[in-house]
């Protein structure tokens, strides 16, 4: 028998069951436990839900970590026949599976749908009747009945008419991406997607925000045709794959974890992005994380082709062409079809116990298309170059410094007023270039912000900056002058800020001075803040020991912990306050500044 992904089985100690997939194991059949009762077993930080005359415990991985891997460690001792011992993946996988004697009953989403159908408005409740109304709108697109299925507590009639969400199963990749289509254009009076603000919450639900930022994820979200509102009851449209369309088989392919990675490749096919497991067909991959030593003198970057997903949020995130970064486990694959090569698996059940989960991730980071276009671009010589698009790696950051506006701020001068409002009160560049006015690669300057983080009436916050678009740290490092600059700039301003903070405070033996940077977005000019370090901006940083310090709480809804801290906000520096102290940091800086012991 054929087991669709979507597809609920009851099991005969009681157990409900959500299949994953369209391949199985010979004897099993691949799934997530849903509701488990709890005569065995259970857990208070898990829903409680009453089913089949039991009190069930409602499986959700986004639990608090240590109760659900002591929940999971109780499980496998009440249930081991459940945990599949698999053949083909290493003995770290964590896999449920129920054994085909095991299984009480199959509810087939296709069938449950056609067996809906058939039945008079008249006769069905507020519920059904939506559902109803909504297969007619779905049908408009072409699709037939015998491809479409409903699933989940609906399927197996346990649903609350006034609650309870609408979950569409689409039989066929082809009809998904063809449904896809229609909904983009389509419109009926009982249909809306979700808004920005129901995206946001979602994010926050599903622990979103520790891949995404909230407005990345919203905005990759709002494209998405798959999830939205009927007569304001939520519904969501899931892909099943035909047995002859999946994109891998069970037992042809073997799986060996070679570590954490984290990745930068161009999607070569993103086909079966919609199906659960999903997958990107990938080309061109670039390893920007330390390799594991279990993958070095193994591992190719070039011979990675797949990035493998279990989770429905990054269900077509990217097109053909574009650009995703993915962290998650390096696997080798021994394919008796394919040969050996590589790929990248986020999602497996195990990442939620031992905490992997929060830094997992696929995300777009280019909507260019890589399609065999070519363009001219100047190198540092001033010599032209023709680059393929095809053969980039990464995001090519030449095109930022047309829009940057920290490579526009530094062809200023010392005294001049950016479009921000920040004043340029320092640079430092080579004696050569200060003659004929042009602009080093080795050159860095120095900005007083408008606004501050701290107190506007004694605090502030002053930016260094390279004059070459650096996206990294590291690249400090391509010169020696460029280093030996940055060292010179940093200790300036670092004696200005002192000297201002002495004038200005009663206790001349602290001197409070911290200094912040980062790089996080491949395509961001790099920049080190320095601002005194006292009242909200001086909490611990995550890297503090203080910071282990801090009292830790626990969230009611979502389980998760956190620590409480004093909310700090940007604030504006008077025009007057601004003036001074600009004309301040440009006198010490560009005086001597060598104090003597």
């Amino acid at each position: 028998m054929h087991f669709y992904e979507a597809s609920i089985i009851t099991t005969k100690d009681g157990l409900h069951c959500q299949v994953y997939g369209n391949e199985h194991p010979v004897n099993s059949i691949l799934v997530k436990p849903k509701y488990i009762p709890t005569d065995k077993i259970e857990c208070d930080v898990l829903q409680y839900r009453f089913l089949s005359g039991k009190r069930m415990n409602r499986l959700n991985l986004w639990a608090d970590a240590k109760k659900l891997k002591e929940y999971i460690e109780q499980f496998k001792k009440a249930y081991p026949h459940y945990i599949l011992q698999s053949d083909i993946h290493g003995e770290e996988r964590l896999l449920f599976s129920v054994p085909i004697d095991s299984i009480e009953r199959v509810y087939f989403p296709k069938r449950g749908f056609s067996e809906l159908m058939k039945i008079s408005k008249e006769h069905l409740d507020a519920h059904l009747y939506l559902i109803h109304e909504l297969a007619h709108f779905l049908l408009g697109s072409g699709l037939t009945i015998d491809q479409i299925g409903i699933t989940y507590s609906t399927l197996v009639g346990h649903y609350l008419s006034d609650k309870s969400d609408i979950n569409i199963v689409i039989y066929g990749k082809k009809n998904f991406w063809k449904l896809m289509e229609y909904l983009k254009t389509a419109k009926h009076p009982l249909l809306r997607w979700k808004t920005r603000e129901e995206w946001q919450q979602f994010w926050q639900r599903r622990n979103r925000h520790h891949v995404f930022l909230e407005t990345e994820f919203v905005e990759l979200m709002l494209n998405k045709k798959s999830e939205g509102f009927f007569d304001n009851s939520l519904f969501v449209i899931f892909c099943a794959e035909e047995k002859d369309e999946t994109w891998f088989k069970w037992g042809k392919e073997t799986y060996k974890q070679l570590g954490c990675v984290k990745i930068q490749a161009v999607i070569e096919d993103s086909f079966s992005s919609i199906a659960r497991p999903g997958m990107y067909a990938v080309k061109n991959a670039k390893i920007i994380s330390p390799l594991p030593l279990s993958a070095r003198n193994v591992c190719n970057e070039k011979e990675i082709k797949q990035v493998v997903f279990y989770s429905r949020d990054y269900c077509m995130l990217a097109n053909k062409g574009e650009m995703i970064e993915v962290s998650g486990v390096l696997e080798e694959v021994s394919s008796k079809e394919k040969g050996r090569f590589y790929r990248v698996t986020i999602g497996y059940f195990d990442a939620y116990l031992d905490g992997r989960i929060t830094d997992e991730y696929i995300k777009p980071i280019s909507s260019r298309k890589f399609c065999n276009a070519k363009f001219s671009l100047l190198d540092n010589s001033g010599n032209q170059k023709i680059i393929e698009l095809t053969d980039l790696n990464e995001p090519n950051n030449k095109f930022s410094t047309a829009v940057c506006e920290f490579c526009k701020e530094q062809k200023q001068n010392v005294g001049d007023t950016t479009e921000y409002g920040a004043k340029i009160i320092c640079k430092v560049e080579n004696s050569k270039t200060a003659n004929d006015k042009s602009i080093s690669n080795a050159a860095w300057f120095a900005t007083l912000s408008p606004k501050t983080a701290g107190d506007p009436l004694c605090d502030f916050s002053v930016q260094l900056i390279p004059a070459k678009h650096l996206r990294y740290f590291s690249e400090i490092n391509s010169s020696k002058e460029l280093a030996q600059n940055y060292g010179i700039i940093f200790g300036k301003i670092s004696y200005a800020i002192s000297k201002i903070i002495k004038e200005e405070s009663n206790n001349n033996n602290i001197i409070p001075i911290a200094a912040y940077g980062k790089c996080k977005h491949p395509d961001e000019h790099i920049h080190i803040k320095l601002f005194p370090y006292r009242n909200a901006v001086a909490q611990p940083f995550t890297v503090d020991s203080s910071y282990e310090k801090k009292e830790v709480f626990k969230d009611k809804e979502i389980g998760e912990e956190f620590i409480k801290m004093k909310p700090v906000k940007k604030k504006q520096i008077s025009e007057n306050r601004l003036q001074e102290l600009s004309q301040k940091l440009i006198t010490l800086c560009n005086g001597d500044t060598h104090e003597k012991n």
